[in-house]
């Protein structure tokens, strides 16, 4: 939240997005995966960012979005 104080008052929809995504795609490493929801944010989009290590996720980022993934 410290570098997206858009989002500070969002954590719910930070969860929503990796309960209930709209889209999900792999991140840019193998370990990562990228959560979008529609409408949810203060933009189009909302991207979290999520890193596995073993079998354990960890939100790494969540941030608005204009443009379509």
């Amino acid at each position: 939240m410290e570098k997206h104080p858009e989002l500070e008052a969002g954590l719910p929809l930070v969860l929503r997005a990796i309960e209930a995504p709209d889209l999900t795609m792999p991140g840019r490493y193998s370990n990562e995966e990228w959560f979008l929801a529609a409408e949810a944010g203060p933009s189009r989009w909302l991207q979290v960012v999520v890193i596995y290590e073993k079998e354990a996720g960890s939100i790494i980022t969540a941030f608005a979005r204009r443009s379509d993934p």
